[in-house]
């Protein structure tokens, strides 16, 4: 535990002490000799300084963003590589005060680039609306400083109203999972079905894609009108919203990939982060069905934490 804290100490030190020459900070290393010491804040300076990554270990509001926020003037890069914009992350800086759901924190730094990869699930009309909102805050917001990856999926509208729609259903008998609404399951479940398309179709708009469109779109008509009994979902409307935001991001989508390779090539410093905790991923949440944690258990490390109380909470789509 003393090794741990002092690992901690170690990083913001080096986040927040840098000299002009770039001097490590030295601090001590429990069993170690001096140069075994050195060699280990060798490692930690290089993956600290120029690979960094943020994560919360709980079930969100850890602080994830504000942290991001505050360490990005240290670094070239900000890369968000997963999660879509049912997350919410409130930053308050000399600025002002920011609301992000899709950019990452970084983007509040004019000498930042921001990258959006290949894990989001991103809503172009959300986003659209939440640049624009920065913008209208004096925050300048261009393919020059937001690189979004063309592997990211794209949430459709239809996910949006599937989200809707389920969560009404399951309210009836007391089931709703408390959802934002925004259709971020639909969209993860879709694209683990091969059923989505990304970002980088907005490049190429031609029949290929549109062929795809119209198979996706027939599939999910089986459920909406089927399960829902809504309304079926058009086409063509949805390929008029495809061309609409394709205009608008046709500069900003690229292969984030080659260019985050390129910048580390470069010994760019990049930070990169989550949306969601560990315990509201894909991967490690848990289902609603086991009982919520104490907050002694939260709060406490010392008490013991069963297995059916480790992650408890439901994934929020």
């Amino acid at each position: 535990q003393k090794r741990a804290i002092l690992i901690l100490e170690l990083l913001w030190a080096s986040a927040r002490s840098r000299t002009a020459e770039n001097k490590f900070p030295k601090v001590a290393y429990p069993g170690q000799g001096a140069r075994k010491r050195l060699s280990f804040e060798k490692r930690i300076k290089r993956s600290f300084i120029m690979l960094t990554a943020i994560t919360g270990i709980n079930w969100g509001d850890e602080g994830k963003g504000r942290m991001v926020d505050l360490i990005s003037q240290e670094y070239d890069i900000v890369a968000r590589y997963q999660g879509g914009n049912n997350a919410g992350h409130t930053v308050k800086n000399e600025r002002g005060k920011f609301v992000l759901n899709l950019l990452p924190s970084g983007i509040l730094r004019p000498n930042v680039v921001c990258v959006m990869g290949n894990g989001m699930v991103i809503d172009p009309h959300h986003l659209d609306g939440e640049i624009n909102k920065l913008r209208e805050q004096g925050i300048e917001i261009t393919p020059k400083n937001l690189k979004i990856s063309d592997r990211a999926t794209i949430t459709m509208p239809y996910h949006v109203e599937q989200d809707g729609l389920e969560e009404a259903r399951l309210s009836k008998t007391g089931a709703q999972f408390g959802s934002t609404k925004r259709g971020i399951a639909y969209a993860y479940g879709d694209k683990y079905m091969k059923k989505t398309l990304r970002m980088g179709d907005l490049l190429h708009l031609d029949d290929a894609v549109k062929k795809r469109l119209v198979t996706m779109v027939d599939s999910k008509n089986l459920v909406m009108e089927g399960s829902y009994n809504a309304a079926p979902i058009s086409v063509d409307e949805m390929w008029a919203w495809l061309e609409k935001y394709a205009a608008i991001f046709k500069d900003y989508i690229c292969d984030v990939g080659q260019y985050l390779a390129d910048a580390d090539a470069a010994g760019k410093k990049c930070c990169s982060r989550p949306s969601w905790a560990l315990c509201a991923t894909s991967t490690s949440a848990s289902t609603p069905t086991p009982p919520l944690p104490t907050l002694s258990v939260l709060m406490h490390p010392s008490v013991p934490v069963s297995p059916a109380t480790s992650c408890t909470t439901p994934s929020v789509s």
